[in-house]
C-alpha cells in the first residue's frame, strides 16, 4: 500500500470523522440550549439583536449538517472540508479579534456550561481544525490530479 492509498483509506476518513464529530457535538449542545447560545453570540458584541437571533438559529444547523456530511457522506467530503475550513477560519479570526478587544467571555464552542474562555487554547483549537481541513483539501486535490493524468 503506497502513501496515497494509506492516506485515502485511513487518514482522510479518520480526520474527517473527528472534525465531523466536533461539529455535531457543538451543534447538539447549541440546539439543546439555544438561549445560552444566543447569549454567547451577544457576548461577542459584534452583531445586533436581529442578526444575533438569525445566527443562533443558523449556526447550529450548519454545524450539524456539515458534521453529518463529513461523517456519513464520503462523496461530499471534499465539499464538507471546504466549508469546515471557512467556518473554523472565521471562528478563529473572530476569537482573535475578541481577545484583542479585551473581552473576557466564553467562546461558546460547546455550550455555556463548559466554561471555555476565549484564549490561546480556544483559538488554537479552532485554528487547528481549520488547518487540518486545509491540509486534507490540499492532499485530496493533489491525489485527484495524479489520478486524472
Amino acid at each position: 500500500m503506497n502513501d496515497n492509498q494509506r492516506f485515502m483509506n485511513w487518514y482522510l476518513p479518520i480526520t474527517s470523522l473527528s472534525i465531523g464529530l466536533v461539529l455535531v457535538k457543538s451543534a447538539i449542545l447549541h440546539l439543546e440550549n439555544s438561549y445560552a447560545f444566543l447569549a454567547s453570540i451577544y457576548a461577542y458584541d459584534i452583531v445586533g439583536p436581529r442578526v444575533g437571533v438569525a445566527l443562533a438559529a443558523i449556526i447550529p444547523q450548519v454545524q450539524l449538517n456539515l458534521g453529518l456530511i463529513l461523517i456519513f457522506f464520503p462523496r461530499l467530503r471534499y465539499f464538507g472540508l471546504n466549508v469546515a475550513q471557512v467556518v473554523f477560519a472565521l471562528f478563529t479570526i473572530i476569537q482573535v479579534v475578541t481577545l484583542m478587544r479585551g473581552l473576557n467571555i466564553d467562546c461558546g464552542c460547546f455550550g455555556s456550561s463548559v466554561g471555555n474562555p476565549i484564549g490561546w487554547k480556544s483559538i488554537g483549537f479552532a485554528a487547528t481544525l481549520s488547518l487540518a481541513s486545509t491540509c486534507l483539501i490540499s492532499r485530496v486535490r493533489s491525489i485527484s490530479r495524479r489520478l486524472d493524468t
